[in-house]
């Protein structure tokens, strides 16, 4: 089995997502992925949902 990414894109990715993680410990309002196609990897921000009895709370994931 090979990776899809070479050795800069895995190392580019690593860092990304060792500053995601950092940022998502400093903030409890927000997470922070790495997406984005190999070759223009970003980190965005998503609002963390309240854990209910039923999963989320209703609102964060689907309106309606």
């Amino acid at each position: 089995m090979k990776h899809d990414m070479n050795t800069e894109e895995r190392l580019k990715h690593a860092q990304l997502t060792k500053e995601a993680k950092t940022k998502t410990d400093g903030d409890e309002n927000f997470q922070y992925l790495v997406r984005g196609p190999v070759w223009d990897r970003k980190i965005i921000k998503i609002r963390k949902g309240k854990k209910t009895g039923k999963g989320v709370e209703k609102g964060q994931l689907h309106p309606g």
